[in-house]
């Protein structure tokens, strides 16, 4: 599916391409069964992602991010912040990361950081394939 989304003929949204994202840490059904039952006992989080646009995109940075703020606008009272800088140049600003990076209707995960509550780090997906294929 993350394949598919790559090249723009599926749409996923960005909660579907970061949970596709960690699952591509498994290979089986029962990795997958036994990973969830031994993490279930750590309880889980409440996230909310803090929305910043770019020249070419924007980013939703999530909690562990170094761009997360301290406290973020739960009542969504404010737009988040523009910046006149790409997504990627905003990536290599910061080693700490923990976001999706959205150009267009495609999405990436990131994540450089240990997700808390015993969670698995969103694996990025690297097509094996150009994005633009030629047929020249």
């Amino acid at each position: 599916m993350l394949e598919e989304h790559s090249t723009n003929a599926v749409f996923l949204a960005p909660p579907q391409v970061y949970e596709l994202s960690r699952l591509m840490h498994f290979n089986s059904f029962q990795s997958l069964r036994t990973f969830a039952r031994d993490r279930a006992h750590k309880g889980v989080e409440r996230w909310l992602p803090v929305i910043l646009t770019c020249l070419d995109g924007a980013i939703s940075l999530l909690p562990g991010d170094e761009m997360y703020p301290r406290k973020p606008d739960y009542l969504g009272k404010s737009p988040g912040p523009d910046y006149p800088v790409t997504v990627d140049e905003m990536r290599k600003r910061h080693s700490e990361i923990h976001r999706i990076e959205v150009r267009g209707p495609i999405c990436t995960t990131f994540c450089t950081i240990s997700p808390s509550c015993g969670h698995l780090q969103p694996l990025t997906y690297q097509p094996d394939r150009p994005l633009v294929q030629s047929y020249l």
